[in-house]
């Protein structure tokens, strides 16, 4: 299991991320997956 935090990035860049849940990045990272399987 890979956890990390957007603190540095935060701190640093001034990025905050739009996801911070792990089941909303998990269904981001599927609904892109699968759009890009219909696309080939």
């Amino acid at each position: 299991v890979l956890v990390a935090s957007a603190a540095a990035a935060r701190d640093r860049l001034g990025w905050n991320p739009s996801r911070a849940d792990l089941a909303g990045i998990v269904a981001d990272a599927w609904r892109f997956a699968q759009h890009i399987a219909r696309e080939q």
